[in-house]
């Protein structure tokens, strides 16, 4: 580089990716003095955006989440015992383990969890500090509450420890959403450049965290599941049933403008006999129905409700766009029961709360009924609201009065001239004059909560002789 140029850009990333070149030794003094050479590498790296997760990050953060004090290095050797529950610490994964504390678990094989690394320096102001001598690690400890996701609890390899950290979770969470530093908790420093390290970590982890997420984890078992050689007597998972192509020409012809989409079949267990897999999805205006079929046992009849909703539960989690489940027992019209998301659970009935569900939605009927009477019922979102009349804002409760009185006032004055009754004639033809502004005048006075006395008298339909 010359004396008195300012480096090139590439000679700027050049020497910022390797700085010990010998061609680097120039341009690294030059950055030295020089701000404005330093504010252009700033703004070509951010320009540039965050760099890939490398194979040392990786590495890192394996190295960070999967070694052990000695005392528990046999906990970590042994098989899965017991399903996870919260405040627990397990090791999760897949080839590579990685610990992580678990926050919830729900009844549908999904677990809450939160990473934990034992490398504190990737710790951030979103992420719970722990000391050597506050966790059975006996090593210090950082949650990364930021990094929070769902699990599949079939990725849990073993339990290690019992960790009681969920009030210092909540108040990191909750400073997250206020936006404000957590109180009372030990953090790690803010993130405050986006040339950071521990974004690259963060986003090494992320990656390491969505291969065991309860969709990629489904996933992964359908695959392994296809690659077994299967009985004779049961179908293989990409074979449709026999009618299903009719079933959807029926369908097509009954509900105009429906989409109705083949799915990659999904196979998840009703119970020891019986499996569900995922067909089609039926989408009408807002609204998608995820198709599923049963097979195998003797399926002269559906199994329990409880089995058959918790079986749609799965699907819901593979197909999330999905509103309904239609399960259908495939030989005659197919037989169908459908359950919403709403009803796949159980709930508490009011005002008792007694506890009931999950229910059916709508049974009896065939696959193709099924699913033209829910979907005929369905409404399309509301998303273009009526413009509202102008008159609103420029007419007040005073001219609004006055016009509807004014209207009445004509009405009566009509009927009269059509009235046979002479009493009734006389009476309506004579109505007092200004009538409309003295009715208007008494509703703005009661609109302003005036007494009713002060109110009636803005009628003056009466003398007053006091």
């Amino acid at each position: 580089m010359i004396a008195n140029v300012h480096p090139s850009s590439s000679e700027l990333l050049a020497a910022q990716h390797d700085p010990d070149c010998v061609t680097a030794a120039p341009t690294l003094e030059h950055l030295e003095e020089c701000l404005a050479c330093r504010v252009r590498l700033a703004r070509i790296r951010r320009a540039s955006g965050p760099d890939p997760a490398s194979a040392n990050s990786l590495q890192r953060i394996i190295e960070a989440s999967t070694p052990l004090p000695e005392a528990l290095a046999a906990i970590a050797l042994e098989g899965k015992v017991g399903e996870p529950q919260p405040n627990e610490i397990w090791r999760i994964g897949r080839s590579e383990a990685l610990l992580v504390w678990v926050r919830r678990v729900f009844e549908d094989g999904i677990a809450d969890v939160i990473p934990l690394v034992l490398d504190v320096e990737l710790a951030d102001q979103e992420s719970v500090v722990l000391s050597a001598d506050a966790t059975p690690l006996a090593t210090e400890t950082a949650a990364m509450v930021s990094l929070r996701t769902h699990v599949h609890t079939g990725a849990f390899l073993n339990r290690v420890a019992i960790l009681d950290i969920g009030e210092d979770v909540t108040e990191v969470m909750t400073a997250m959403r206020e936006s404000r530093r957590p109180s009372k908790v030990r953090v790690g420093p803010p993130i405050d450049d986006d040339d950071d390290q521990r974004l690259e970590y963060r986003q090494a982890l992320r990656d390491l965290l969505a291969e065991l997420a309860p969709s990629a984890w489904l996933d992964t078992q359908d695959g392994i599941g296809a690659d077994t050689k299967q009985s004779t007597s049961e179908p293989t998972a990409n074979s449709s049933p026999d009618g299903l192509d009719q079933i959807k020409a029926d369908l097509g012809e009954r509900l105009r403008g429906a989409q109705i989409c083949d799915l990659h079949p999904h196979r998840v267990t009703v119970d020891e006999q019986v499996q569900a897999t995922s067909l089609l999805k039926v989408v009408y205006l807002d609204t998608a129905v995820l198709v599923a079929a049963l097979s195998g046992g003797s399926l002269t009849a559906f199994p329990e409700i409880r089995v058959v909703a918790a079986a749609c539960q799965q699907l819901t989690l593979i197909e999330k766009d999905a509103d309904a489940v239609a399960m259908a027992i495939p030989h005659d019209d197919w037989p169908t029961l459908l359950f919403t998301t709403a009803h796949m659970r159980s709930a508490l009935v009011l005002p008792g709360g007694a506890q009931t569900g999950p229910t059916v939605t709508l049974e009896g009927l065939g696959l193709v009924d099924t699913l033209c009477k829910h979907l005929e019922g369905a409404m399309p979102a509301w998303e273009v609201t009526e413009r509202a009349s102008g008159r609103i804002a420029r007419a007040g409760l005073h001219q609004i009065a006055a016009r509807h009185a004014s209207m009445s006032i004509a009405q009566i004055t009509a009927e009269a001239k059509r009235a046979h009754q002479i009493a009734k004639r006389t009476a309506w033809g004579s109505l007092p004059d200004k009538l409309d502004e003295r009715v208007a005048r008494f509703v703005v006075a009661v609109a302003n909560q005036e007494a009713i006395d002060d109110a009636l008298a803005e009628l003056a339909l009466e003398t007053r002789n006091d």
